[in-house]
């Protein structure tokens, strides 16, 4: 489960940031000459907005090998897998549960791609892992790794490799890890993990409120200095630009600090009635309807009913990142109904604000439709296999997790 400390690992594979670096190099180089010619076949009487778009294509190879992948370590351990995020925190599966190892998404001159381009989703390739029976347990972006390498690993785990399949939302359910028994009495502000983790979390809104409030700020105080100077001062050029451009930049850095300061105070807003409660939420990311949102369902463990969030801020590190479902804690404003959440990971040592808006309203159908036909296409399969079962006039028993897979 992330964040817990990890055994040392058997064996572990990494992205290829060489081939990144070069895939970095050839891209600049590339950006750099057509950036030329379309400033000389824009005199020439070429369309800017054909150009325009020559240039957006040829730019997305860079702006993807800027992207570190979200994951820079798998590794099997004695425990079962650990997938380690760029930002250090881990998710680690259990190896009892492990039924298989797969990629999805584009492959590149056989590596993981990370082409992040607009509004297309699923252009980051996932390292996939299933569990005995097929289901996803999580499918986590992996960009820049070899898929070689992600065969290999399998094979040195013993579990089966299969290959490169079609993307599915993570629909295996497991056991609450422990101390997510039950829901945590008192008001989550009590909670004294919650408090020491508010501290930080205040603190980097305030950080960043203040950076904006001081763009402005320095371009103000570079146009008073300018009106000061002489009229032959050498640099008063640069200093009217600078104060010119610091001071337009008011009209974003303000409402950006504006927002800043009051998601610093919104946290402790919404839990002071709230109680922490375990739930098992599957976390989606890379919809057809928004690629850039990370919607978050709680399905109902009895009745498989989905409650969807949108992550309105926060959880920018590896553990709210989708594919993947596991346990949180979720704590729902009751004032608010179920329009606002706070989520938290096991240690509660981070947090991000969930919002249900109207405009979501199609992301969240869509996540619906993934899930529940996850979860239609496992009754389908237990089907299958109880008439075949039957066909062999032979009882049928459904397999344990623990068994020995069957090839997929």
């Amino acid at each position: 489960m992330e964040g817990l400390p990890t055994a040392a690992p058997v064996t572990e594979i990494a992205p290829d940031d060489r081939f990144r670096a070069i895939v970095r190099i050839i891209s600049a180089a590339t950006t750099a000459v057509v950036a030329v010619l379309s400033a000389f076949l824009v005199g020439q009487g070429v369309p800017p907005l054909i150009l325009g778009a020559v240039l957006g294509l040829v730019l997305t190879p860079l702006v993807g090998s800027l992207s570190r992948g979200d994951l820079r370590r798998v590794r099997i351990t004695a425990q079962g897998l650990d997938l380690l995020g760029h930002d250090g925190v881990v998710r680690a599966i259990d190896g009892r549960i492990i039924g298989g190892l797969a990629v999805t998404g584009p492959v590149i001159a056989g590596r993981l791609a990370a082409l992040p381009i607009g509004l297309v989703p699923n252009m980051i390739g996932r390292i996939v892992v299933v569990d005995h029976n097929g289901r996803t347990v999580c499918a986590r972006r992996a960009g820049w790794m070899r898929v070689a390498d992600v065969e290999a690993l399998a094979r040195t785990a013993g579990v089966p490799w299969g290959g490169k399949q079609a993307r599915r939302v993570p629909g295996l359910s497991t056991p609450p890890p422990p101390g997510m028994e039950a829901p945590l009495p008192g008001s989550a502000l009590d909670d004294p993990a919650t408090a020491a983790m508010l501290t930080p979390f205040r603190r980097r809104r305030h950080r960043v409120a203040l950076i904006c409030l001081a763009i402005p700020a320095a371009g103000i105080t570079a146009l008073v200095v300018l009106s000061n100077l002489p009229a032959d001062a050498p640099g008063r050029l640069a200093l009217g630009w600078f104060g010119g451009l610091a001071l337009g930049s008011f009209l974003l850095t303000v409402p950006i600090a504006l927002i800043q300061l009051d998601e610093a105070r919104r946290p402790r807003s919404l839990l002071r009635g709230a109680t922490w409660w375990p739930v098992e939420a599957v976390v989606v990311s890379g919809l057809i309807t928004d690629q850039t949102a990370r919607l978050v369902a709680v399905p109902h463990p009895a009745t498989g009913d989905l409650l969807v969030w949108k992550v309105a801020e926060g959880g920018g590190r590896g553990w709210l990142q989708g594919d993947d479902r596991t346990w949180f804690w979720l704590a729902v404003d009751p004032r608010r109904g179920d329009r606002k959440a706070v989520i938290a990971p096991p240690d509660r040592s981070d947090l991000a604000l969930l919002e249900r808006r109207l405009l979501g309203s199609i992301a969240s159908a869509e996540v619906r439709s993934q899930i529940q036909g996850e979860a239609a296409e496992w009754h389908q399969r237990e089907a299958w296999a109880a008439w075949a079962a039957a066909q062999h006039q032979q009882p049928y028993q459904p397999a344990p997790s623990t068994s020995h897979p069957a090839p997929w």
